[in-house]
């Protein structure tokens, strides 16, 4: 499975780098850009941060996220099934899912958080049953936020350790690269004033290769289980 889903991934890429890029720009890089961590816009404008614009940041991050997913996996699924759907449609219709969207990946964070809370084993359980809640969310008509959970896991079960690996492939380089950007910073090897664009375009860039690769682990999965 693996080995096909990155072949896959590899050639979606290749075809479709540009479109892919430009909407990463336009989600998930405004979005961090503006209101990630480092940028706080919202803080800047209110001149404090409490926990109502903490929580809107965060939602307005999952947007641009879940928007990125979205378009990628529908794009994935247009290719696969060959069929014409314009770009501007599968925008439009993700718009209407976008709600969705943001509350399945609030609660996957809260599951995840409280497994990990609970300890290490149940949090990366709970990575892996519901990594899929996007794309599912993005893709399935007519699933209510509980079944796109039991969908997620119904999925990934019997493929639980291909899903981990395809994702620890994709995900370990960028979480290694922004370890050592960020290690250089608070150690003071960066001092060119570009410290806080090379640590918000790590996880940015990893977005990309996420999406391409969570999107055709969904698809292959959801092949397999028909």
């Amino acid at each position: 499975m693996i080995a096909s889903v990155f072949r896959s991934a590899y050639g979606f890429f290749r075809k479709y780098w540009i479109t892919l890029i430009l909407a990463l720009m336009l989600t998930v890089g405004t979005t961090e850009a503006l209101f990630g961590s480092r940028y706080p816009v919202v803080v800047i404008i209110s001149g404090k941060n409490d926990y109502v614009l903490t929580l809107l940041r965060l939602i307005i991050l999952l947007a641009g996220v879940g928007m990125f997913e979205g378009i990628t996996v529908r794009l994935a699924l247009r290719e696969v099934q060959g069929d014409n759907t314009s770009l501007l449609r599968i925008v439009r219709q993700l718009l209407l899912r976008l709600p969705l969207i943001i509350i399945v990946e609030l609660l996957s964070m809260i599951l995840v958080f409280a497994g990990v809370l609970a300890l290490a084993i149940p949090g990366i359980i709970a990575i892996v049953w519901f990594i899929l809640v996007v794309q599912v969310a993005a893709t399935e008509e007519q699933r209510g936020i509980i079944n796109i959970f039991r969908r997620s896991r119904a999925l990934v079960k019997g493929r639980f350790w291909q899903v981990l690996g395809s994702m620890l492939i994709v995900i370990t380089p960028f979480a290694v690269a922004y370890h050592i950007i960020g290690s250089a910073i608070l150690e003071g090897g960066i001092v060119y004033g570009w410290e806080n664009y090379g640590i918000s375009i790590v996880p940015v860039v990893g977005h990309l290769f996420i999406a391409i690769v969570g999107a055709f682990v969904y698809l292959e999965l959801s092949v397999s289980k028909k």
